[in-house]
Parts: structure tokens; C-alpha cells; sequence
């Protein structure tokens, strides 16, 4: 039996309670220091955490398959679809965008920040079971779901671990798209850092890359 990665949906990079880039100057000066035309969107966001809303701005780079998607609340910048066979390129572009995306919106390296890193990931299994059935017989006490006349099926899971460093990643296991039928699973990661300084952009791609390795990893793990 095997698990095989088939493909990274997304990575991002989350900054809280900063505003990167919040007026029309810093955006032509970020577009020509990463060099790449940017397609700007306008609306509102909502922070999770009071139910407010805000304004957000949305810059595209379509040919990065790279968006800033920014608000009070929060900035996040996002790669689509990081091809695994060439990832650390991938990442290393991706990692330029965000640290170009700090220098203008002149971000101090003396300050402390709240900051994240998220992965959504997929793999292919071939237990012969759904996806379903193969997280829940692996994460799960089958034991105090069963009982007279039930039969337990499966199941998915979060889970919240801190490191040695003291930075908290949080893990969802589910299957792809809630399908219950079908064998793919996805594996949504985040890698929490409090207070801390912002990362340059060889921290940025070894951070995610990190994330990535800590998710195939587990499903070595829950493999064996």
C-alpha cells in the first residue's frame, strides 16, 4: 500500500493586522520591482474573529498564478498550483513576491509580528478503502464510536501539535472536496508563528517548503 502525492493545490503566506500595499503608488512601485503586469480587484472582506467587514484589494499575477489578496485584518499572498517537480523554484519566486510586497509596504525588520504558513495539499492511496475509511482507521479510536447495532466508517480529523521552537501547526485531514466515496485525500496545513520577525525571502521558501515535507511526512507516517 502506498500514498502518493498528486498535487499541491495552494500555498500562502498570511500576515495579521497589516495592510501591505494600501495605496496606488506602493502598487506600481511593487509591480515593477517584481516585474510582472498586475490586475487589481476592489471589494470587501470580512474578519472571522468580529464579524466586521473591510475593504480589501486583490492584486493578480496571472502569469505567477500568484495573488495579494489584502486587508486590515489581514494580508495573504497566495501561489496556485506549485508544481511538485519544480517546487523550490516555484517557492523562490513565490518568496521574492512576499518579500518584495514587505520591503515597499516598509515593514520594519526590528518589529515583531504575527504571521503564518498554510499548504493544501492532495494524494492518491491505494488502500482499496475511501478516503473516508483509511483517515478514520488510522486517526481514530474506532472503539467509543462503536456500540450495539453500529458500525463505524470512517471519519476525518483536525489536530493542533507545537513544535520544539514553540510554533503551533495545525492539521486538517479530510477527504478531497468531501467527497465520501472517492480514495483522494487533502491535507489542509498551517505553521503559526506569534511575534516573531518577519522572514526574508530564503526563510519564506524553506518555511514552506517545511510545511510541504511535514505533510508528506504524515502520510508516510500514516501509511506504515
Amino acid at each position: 500500500m502506498s500514498t502518493n502525492l498528486r498535487e499541491i493545490i495552494n500555498v500562502s503566506m498570511v500576515l495579521l493586522n497589516h495592510d501591505l500595499l494600501d495605496d496606488n503608488a506602493k502598487i506600481q512601485e511593487f509591480q515593477q520591482a517584481v516585474d510582472v503586469d498586475v490586475r487589481l480587484e476592489g471589494g470587501m472582506a470580512a474578519n472571522v474573529a468580529t464579524g466586521e467587514t473591510h475593504p480589501n484589494r486583490i492584486l493578480h499575477l496571472d502569469r505567477d498564478r500568484i495573488a495579494l489578496n489584502m486587508s486590515k485584518p489581514r494580508s495573504v499572498i497566495t501561489k496556485e498550483f506549485p508544481a511538485p517537480t519544480s517546487l523550490d523554484e516555484d517557492l523562490s519566486r513565490f518568496a521574492e513576491v512576499a518579500e518584495q510586497a514587505f520591503i515597499i509596504a516598509d515593514l520594519s525588520k526590528e518589529v515583531q509580528y504575527d504571521f503564518g504558513y498554510n499548504a493544501d495539499i492532495v494524494f492518491d492511496q491505494d488502500s482499496g478503502q475511501t478516503a473516508l475509511e483509511f483517515l478514520g482507521e488510522r486517526l481514530l479510536n474506532h472503539s467509543i464510536f462503536s456500540g450495539v447495532g453500529r458500525q463505524f466508517v470512517g471519519g476525518a480529523c483536525r489536530v493542533t501539535v507545537k513544535d520544539e521552537h514553540g510554533r503551533q501547526w495545525n492539521y486538517t485531514l479530510e477527504p478531497r472536496a468531501g467527497d465520501l466515496r472517492r480514495r483522494r485525500v487533502f491535507v489542509g496545513t498551517n505553521l503559526h508563528n506569534d511575534q516573531r520577525r518577519l522572514p526574508d525571502k530564503r526563510e519564506i521558501t524553506d518555511a514552506i517548503g517545511e510545511v510541504v515535507n511535514s505533510v508528506k511526512d504524515l502520510m508516510r507516517r500514516l501509511d506504515e
